[in-house]
């Protein structure tokens, strides 16, 4: 015999709300009943409540209006009967709950129909009180609560004790997966001591995540005990900490600027930041090039204090905590514009210098000053890319030891209206480390994250840049960041970046590709390395091959078939010329690898034998 199972969806009630009337004036209102519609898997309920409008003294005309909270009309009706006690048609406000909002009323929901108040001719009733009118839902779904701190983990024991420090204002993302997809995702609360508690639907739940989000993660030294995320399938969960390492001390400075021509007004912006955890407050210093004219009057921050050739701006309180409201570190950001001289030409450059005190405490003093120049050029692109160490010549020759580069991303609305989102998608190259990414700083609130494992995203919500013709000092911004090399990489690999700058739903901007090459050892050219001057013939072959080299040298001769099988492998000392009988050989296609044992180079081809 078969098993009929029904599941009833959805339940119907319906309730007679008795003595809540209202009156003020000639206006009376009168809740007539409420009907649910209640839903068991998304748990949630329509409800439809009806009330009955009553006017004293009324006449022809005579209108009823009901206004929001907005000051909109929601509904209005006029007495065209003349009746002196007119009472207009019912009416009926719809709202849509979700079960939470039983929460701490026993399953009794207020019932906030949103009127903020009626008007006939000279009276007006506010609906105040009608928040007291309760329905009662039966057979609601359950809900419970995660919670855990977020911390500074000081002396790094993955506990939190006295000595660490809350990171308030920062929420973790909860993603949770459900039977049914539920009406209300679920409310996260905070306070100021470091804990947050999200409360969720229990019904029908399979599991969820509880991440940090990535721009904590960008933020903030791992530890040896942060976990980025948990996966539970029960509630409630307590105790789901993220401790993050954070510096003492370790203040900053860096630059930004706009490109530099002779007589023409440009724009700098010096900064100072701290990204560790304790407060520092210093002064701020910038050395100008003497063939430039600084005009405070036109500057967005001008300096607090102008001493001969150099500037100067007071700072307070500093840290990498967020709890000043300013996204993941907070930094001082002056504002300056300079007009190059006559003196300067095309292809001269102009040389700053920012500083700011060392700190007894600073972690690493060596980036509390820095020694920039900038170009006098002719014309320029806006949204371009920019490497540091920028490396010699056109290839960027950078020394096989440089640990890590960095990038700075600069765009500019160039458009002729204010550009409301902007995104910054930066792909990394497979010999950049994505995991050693830090953010340094940046124009404007930004949010970071990783779309996938070499992709970032900077995103510039609500930005609401302005065009340049409308303010071209502020139509500028940037971020910069700086990314660990990969290591012991072979002299003449390139590491290139660009990047991808989307305005509002304009096609993406593509920059320049900055560049960057492994050096050579000294005294070796990249024909050396490469072996340009390796002539194979003849090819095809059915018989003896030669590989002629430019010059003598010790050499490996690999030779594979097309599944990679060695076929040939043998080392020559002090020769320029190899050769190799392929009689034995089937008759197909060859890949050789000819290996420079001297200077380290390398060259590859395809071998044809007939």
């Amino acid at each position: 015999m078969k098993a009929i199972i029904i599941f009833a969806a959805a339940l119907f009630f319906y309730f007679h709300v008795n003595g809540q009337s209202y009156q003020q004036g000639d206006i009376g209102v009168t809740y007539q009943g409420i009907f649910i519609n209640h839903n068991n898997q998304q748990c949630y309920s329509d409800v439809l409540a009806e009330m009955n409008i009553y006017i004293s003294n009324s006449f022809v005309n005579d209108t009823v209006k009901m206004i929001d909270w907005q000051g909109n009309v929601i509904t209005q009706s006029v007495n065209i009967s003349g009746d002196v006690y007119w009472n207009p048609v019912n009416f009926q406000y719809p709202r849509s709950i979700y079960d939470g909002d039983v929460y701490g009323n026993s399953g009794n929901i207020p019932f906030d129909h949103g009127i903020h108040k009626i008007i006939s001719d000279d009276d007006t009733l506010y609906l105040y009180s009608f928040m007291d009118v309760f329905v009662y839902v039966p057979n609601t779904c359950d809900y419970n609560t995660v919670s855990g701190r977020i911390y500074v983990d000081n002396d790094n024991d993955c506990t939190f004790s006295s000595g660490d420090e809350s990171i308030i204002w920062i929420y973790p993302s909860v993603t949770p997966n459900y039977t049914y997809a539920p009406f209300h995702s679920g409310t996260t609360w905070g306070n100021n001591n470091g804990l947050y508690q999200v409360r969720l639907q229990e019904s029908w739940l399979i599991d969820y995540t509880v991440n940090i989000p990535s721009i904590y993660q960008f933020a903030f030294m791992p530890s040896p005990c942060f976990q980025s995320g948990y996966t539970f399938t029960s509630l409630p969960q307590a105790n789901v900490d993220f401790p993050f390492l954070c510096s003492d001390l370790d203040t900053r400075v860096s630059m930004s600027t706009t490109s530099a021509r002779p007589a023409i007004p440009f724009y700098m912006h010096p900064r100072v930041y701290n990204i560790g955890c304790t407060p520092v407050s210093g002064t701020l210093k910038l050395k100008l090039d003497p063939n430039v004219v600084y005009d405070p009057t036109n500057s967005s921050n001008p300096a607090d204090l102008v001493s001969g050739d150099t500037l100067i701006w007071n700072y307070v309180n500093l840290n990498n905590l967020a709890n000043n409201n300013q996204g993941y570190f907070n930094l001082f950001l002056g504002g300056i514009e300079l007009t190059p001289t006559l003196a300067v030409n095309i292809g001269d450059v102009l040389t700053f210098e920012l500083m700011t005190e060392i700190h007894p405490d600073d972690v690493d003093p060596s980036n509390n000053s820095y020694t920039f120049s900038v170009p006098i050029v002719n014309s320029y692109d806006p949204n371009i890319k920019e490497v540091s160490p920028k490396g010699e010549g056109a290839e960027g020759f950078i020394s096989p030891t440089t640990e890590k580069l960095t990038y700075t991303i600069h765009f500019q609305n160039t458009g002729t209206a204010e550009a409301i989102n902007i995104s910054v998608i930066d792909t990394l190259e497979e010999n950049l480390l994505p995991r050693t990414l830090r953010i340094l700083e940046t124009s404007h609130q930004m949010i970071p994250e990783w779309l996938n494992e070499h992709t970032i995203r900077f995103r510039f919500p609500n930005i609401n840049l302005p065009d340049s013709t409308s303010n071209e000092p502020q139509s500028h911004g940037f971020v910069r960041f700086e990314v660990a090399m990969e290591q012991d990489l072979d002299p003449g690999t390139e590491i290139k970046n660009k990047v991808e700058i989307y305005f509002d739903t304009n096609e993406p901007i593509v920059t320049n590709v900055a560049l960057n090459t492994i050096e050579f050892p000294s005294g070796l050219s990249v024909e050396d390395l490469q072996l340009s001057g390796l002539k194979v013939y003849p090819n095809p072959t059915d018989g003896v091959v030669n590989f002629e080299l430019k010059k003598s040298m010790d050499a490996e001769l690999l030779i594979t078939d097309i599944t990679g099988k060695v076929i040939y492998q043998q080392r020559h000392a002090a020769t320029s010329v190899v050769q190799v009988n392929t009689e034995k050989m089937v008759q197909g296609i060859y890949v050789y690898e000819l290996r420079d044992l001297t200077n380290g180079g390398t060259s590859t081809g395809k071998l044809m034998i007939r």
